[in-house]
């Protein structure tokens, strides 16, 4: 284990402050590299290459690989005392592919250790005393590696009676499952949150007031409508999160307007609802999520108008990471994401905009914007991109570090294959699909006869 000298905590501290932005975790790793430690400097730019969706499933797999190796290598020094525990108890470190994470799991029913994005987060945590080891754990060497503590309670009681809180201050999430069940599974096996009983406005105000409440890092509520802890959190109580993540569905509005007028200043990551264009105007128009770096708006039907606000926005300034799949979004909102500093913010390598209604206006503003060379993916099923569309990203020299193309289900023709087959730009193009358009055999034997088995029509 890597002395925790003054420098390298710094350097720790700013991971944890700015859990979606990369750059902290990329110096860190050349940091480790200068010292000696190549193999946690690789592991760490392993991890965070994995965090960001890609179709390139060959440097998946290898990514995949490389860091299973290495932590199965260096387990022992990098878990320091918590493997030292595994081992005693009989645990054995082991790789979950159902998850697709690395676990050293210690124990299936008490709690886990998962290593996201080079950094440790303890798991499973129970709800009111913790492993016996949890608060070892962060009074050993391990500890400034350890980025968030995973606890779930059954109600907001059962949180403020918790025993370790205050030790993992700023580095506690939260859940707050407030006495729900689960009444089924969706279609991709998670599980369907039957309503609880309503909490009450008293019950909140506990809860927000209690001394554990100082110690949270991120806080997410599920099971039931979290309007009423919005009403409850003011001045330094909402100052001091980082994340929040609540159902306030059957009061989307109120709860958008509440937030919207609350010091959120801390804030990383937000979810309320499934926002519609009203809602992200609002939220837009706030001047207090200064440090917001994530939202994810799949799914979300914010429309042209929600995603022009954004674009226009502060947090176009400040966010990392944006989804945008399935939003309703067409030419003009994703005219406006690609001439604003978002765009040229956004993580790559996959610029995803599926099931939405962009347009050939659309794409050759996203060809005509530098920002375009951050990506190499882009994925544009189920929309309505046509052949002009599709030439002016052929011949745009921001397309040079494409590699992945999906036009599935658009409605171009052989004039928009052949300006593919043709561009002077699209020499690293790996896999590029044209199916369910209107390509026929001139465009079909244009693409083959550039990019072979390549390209799919």
């Amino acid at each position: 284990m890597t002395t925790a000298s003054s420098e390298m905590l710094a350097l720790l501290n700013a991971c944890r402050a700015a859990p979606a932005d990369d750059t902290p975790r990329w110096i860190l790793a050349d940091w480790l590299e200068e010292r000696g430690e190549s193999d946690r400097a690789a592991f760490l730019r392993a991890q965070v290459e994995l965090s960001h969706p890609t179709a390139d499933v060959a440097r998946t797999r290898q990514l995949k690989d490389l860091e299973k190796a290495l932590l199965f290598a260096n387990a022992e020094e990098w878990l320091g005392d918590l493997y030292r525990i595994a081992a005693t108890a009989g645990r054995r470190l082991q790789y979950s592919s159902e998850v697709q994470e690395l676990t050293a799991i210690l124990d299936s029913r008490h709690g886990a250790v998962r290593f996201h994005r080079g950094l440790m987060t303890l798991q499973k945590v129970p709800s009111l005393n913790g492993w016996p080891e949890t608060l070892d754990a962060l009074r050993s060497s391990v500890a400034p590696w350890i980025e968030c503590i995973e606890a779930n309670y059954e109600d907001t009681s059962e949180f403020e009676r918790c025993v370790y809180a205050r030790h993992a201050a700023g580095r506690l999430h939260a859940t707050i499952l407030s006495s729900a069940r689960i009444q089924g599974y969706d279609p991709r096996n998670r599980p369907i949150i039957a309503s609880a009983e309503p909490i009450t406005s008293a019950s909140w105000r506990r809860f927000v007031q209690c001394a554990n409440f100082s110690a949270l890092q991120a806080l997410t509520v599920r099971g039931v409508d979290g309007t009423g802890l919005l009403r409850e959190l003011a001045g330094e109580e909402a100052s001091r999160l980082a994340g929040l993540h609540l159902d306030c569905q059957n009061h989307l509005q109120e709860a958008i307007a509440i937030a919207a007028n609350s010091p959120f200043h801390s804030l990383a990551s937000l979810s309320l609802g499934r926002l519609d264009t009203a809602a992200m105007q609002t939220l837009c128009k706030s001047g207090n999520f200064r440090n917001l770096q994530t939202l994810n708006l799949m799914a979300h039907p914010i429309g042209d108008a929600g995603l022009i606000a954004l674009s226009e926005s502060p947090l176009a300034n400040t966010l990392r990471s944006v989804t945008l799949q399935n939003t309703g979004i067409g030419d003009a909102g994703i005219a406006a994401l690609a001439r604003s500093p978002l765009f040229g913010r956004m993580h790559g390598p996959c610029l995803n905009l599926m099931m939405n209604r962009i347009g050939d206006a659309g794409l050759t503003a996203i060809a005509q914007s530098p920002g375009l060379l951050r990506f190499r993916e882009i994925v544009l099923r189920e929309n309505s991109v046509g052949d002009a569309g599709v030439a002016a990203l052929a011949n745009s020299p921001h397309a040079a570090n494409l590699a992945y193309l999906d036009f599935w289900r658009n409605n171009l023709g052989d004039p928009g294959a052949i300006a593919l087959s043709e561009s002077p730009y699209l020499n690293g193009v790996a896999d590029l699909s044209v199916k369910e358009n209107r390509v026929g055999e001139s465009g079909r034997l244009a693409l083959q006869e550039r990019f072979g088995e390549r390209a799919k029509a």
